[in-house]
């Protein structure tokens, strides 16, 4: 008899009626979802500040607008003065009857060719900025999905572990009543396989969250980072999880602000305008440049000796005389720049239907969470009891309340799975896959145009 019951006593251990579901609102009841949610939420915070101040991906793109500033600082300067001297008509390379000239020149008229300049080094900087805002995001966006990807997977991994343990219960039960003649040994051989598939379902959401913590820990570094993330994982994992998913979950955003918060739109907006400042500077540099000197002769005399006496002087250059190369390179450059608008404008629409069906699984995710919270689970424990004195009365076999009570484990792991599925869309929504590396490799040469002959 002891031994017929232990499973009965393992089922009510491990599955008594939640306080929370069973209770109707209290003010006491109220005030723990209240430090649940702000439990979870200071572990998330917590977690998210470490990553922000150690992330390599997020120093390594500071250190690129702290570049792309001292370049654009540095560009559209006015160019150095030039000096060049002469020596002609020297005879036997006699000094004193040759002609020497010592002169001091600077380009002239060349503001439109450094404005050009300085608006390439300054959309260097806005980029340079969006690929920070990037990584900010991206960050948020695998802190998020991975903490409650490891915390909703060992959530899983305990209950199919109370499982495992309330099937070895029930096996030992069905193998004594098998041998004194009171159940079938396809009973027994049920209670293994199920087993068998609850370790292995075990063993891979085992991996799993080992997955997302070394997930966690590529963006995390140090060991006192690291602490952090065990410790705030630890936290989210615990039961106050089932209601605070609420205020961890932000508000599911309209689609236009997505898309105008997006940094792949931003990037895309500012290759766009990168190409067209590489025309305008190209466009530039191919006008005439002009460059006036002065500077002070000698002229050597055979009987009156050497005069001395000033010089001036004008360079102009003639893009003419390179029409053709200039053609093609203004040809090139505004190819370029409708390419860069066409990528944009593919760019924008490949975002638009990201964002969107990533926004609608989030929605999803969250509808289930509601209504296992609000429908599924609440009935099922109600009925928890009901199923237990049929179980005691005889009328409920003990492989009809484990099918019960395994449906009741089903929909408690969906409900995490589903707290997982969400975090995913957000950090989908955020951009966590996307790297800034990727404008790198798609853009356009705008910058390292074809020849320019302007001089």
């Amino acid at each position: 008899m002891l031994r017929r019951l232990a499973p009965l006593f393992a089922i009510s251990a491990l599955f008594s009626p939640d306080p929370i579901s069973a209770q109707p609102a209290t003010d006491s009841v109220r005030v723990g979802l209240a430090l649940d949610s702000a439990r979870v939420r200071g572990a998330l915070e917590r977690l998210r500040t470490s990553a922000v101040a150690n992330s390599p991906a997020l120093r390594a793109a500071r250190a690129n607008v702290e570049l792309a500033t001292a370049r654009a600082a540095a560009a559209g300067a006015i160019a150095p003065a030039f000096f060049s001297a002469g020596l002609s008509e020297a005879p036997a390379s006699n000094l004193d009857q040759g002609n020497l000239r010592f002169e001091v020149g600077r380009d002239l008229m060349t503001g439109r060719r450094r404005q050009a300049e300085q608006r390439l080094a300054d959309i260097d900087v806005q980029e340079a900025n969006v690929e920070v805002s990037l990584a900010e995001r991206r960050v948020d966006g695998l802190i998020l999905r991975d903490v409650l990807g490891a915390a909703g997977a060992r959530r899983i991994a305990l209950r199919l572990a109370a499982e495992d343990a309330l099937l070895a219960g029930a096996e030992e039960g069905v193998r004594g009543r098998f041998g004194v003649g009171q159940a079938r040994y396809v009973d027994v051989l049920r209670v293994r396989t199920e087993r068998l598939r609850v370790q292995a379902d075990r063993s891979a959401t085992i991996a799993e969250a080992r997955a997302s913590r070394a997930n966690l820990a590529a963006v995390l570094v140090g060991s006192e980072a690291i602490t952090t993330l065990d410790a705030a994982i630890d936290t989210i994992a615990g039961d106050g999880l089932d209601q605070a998913w609420r205020s961890v979950l932000p508000a599911l955003p309209s689609l236009d602000s997505l898309i105008a918060q997006s940094d792949v739109a931003r990037m895309a907006e500012v290759g766009a305008a990168r190409t067209a400042a590489a025309r305008a500077l190209l466009l530039a540099a191919q006008r005439p440049q002009l460059s006036a000197y002065a500077g002070i002769q000698r002229i050597g005399q055979a009987n009156n000796g050497p005069t001395l006496g000033p010089s001036f002087g004008v360079t102009v250059s003639m893009p003419f005389t390179a029409a053709r190369s200039n053609r093609l390179a203004l040809a090139a450059a505004t190819q370029s720049s409708a390419t860069a608008r066409i990528a944009r404008d593919a760019s924008l629409s490949e975002t638009r239907g990201r964002l969107d069906a990533a926004r609608e699984r989030y929605l999803a995710a969250r509808e289930r969470l509601e209504t296992f919270d609000a429908a599924l689970l609440r009935g099922a424990r109600d009925e928890r009891e009901s199923a237990l004195a049929a179980y005691r009365t005889g009328s409920l076999s003990l492989i009809e309340l484990l099918d019960f009570e395994r449906a009741l484990s089903r929909a408690e792991i969906e409900r995490n799975r589903a707290l997982i599925d969400a975090a995913d869309a957000w950090a989908d929504l955020l951009g966590a896959d996307e790297r800034s590396d990727q404008r790198r490799e798609q853009r356009l040469d705008g910058d390292s145009t074809s020849p320019i002959n302007g001089r």
